[in-house]
């Protein structure tokens, strides 16, 4: 794909409001490029950058993990817990990072793909759970699965094809 090609696909779109945006805020506020706003940026995003930069990684591979933004806040919850009780901070710290890496460890060790629905019924069935819970196995559709007459569906696939975005 030659280089005139990507700035017309979905990525230079996105590329260009971003130019637009940081052009009009440069324009209009004295403050914006000023250190002051970088450093306030960083200390109030940075765990979002941190996790967000992870998950691009995640997604370039052609995975996707729905489970990131709720093990973050079960760690966050690990970490204020233990402070407030007073245990010092890196060790609260410790433990959060333990907890997170085994709450990822549970997911991923329960997450895998099959080749069919009885494939996926006996790995459920091996599942230790208690009584009364409650194990939910979902199947990853994929877009030619969906109508081909849809206008949305056309343009996925035409991305998946070329790398545009009509």
């Amino acid at each position: 794909m030659s280089g005139l090609q990507r700035l017309r696909s979905w990525e230079g779109l996105l590329l260009a409001i971003l130019v637009v945006i940081v052009g009009f805020n440069v324009a209009n506020s004295p403050y914006y490029l000023g250190v002051g706003n970088i450093v306030n940026l960083f200390q109030l995003s940075i765990e979002k950058i941190v996790v967000a930069l992870m998950m691009t990684l995640i997604i370039i591979n052609g995975e996707i993990d729905l489970s990131v933004a709720s093990v973050m806040g079960l760690a966050a919850c690990v970490m204020a817990w233990l402070f407030q009780m007073g245990v010092p901070f890196p060790w609260a710290l410790l433990a959060a990072l333990a907890s997170g890496a085994v709450a990822g460890l549970f997911n991923g060790f329960w997450v895998l793909g099959v080749s069919s629905v009885e494939e996926a019924k006996q790995w459920a069935l091996k599942c230790p759970l208690g009584c009364g819970a409650r194990l939910e196995v979902r199947r990853i559709t994929e877009t030619e699965e969906f109508p081909q007459d849809n206008e949305w569906v056309q343009k996925e696939l035409q991305w998946k094809k070329d790398g545009t975005w009509k």
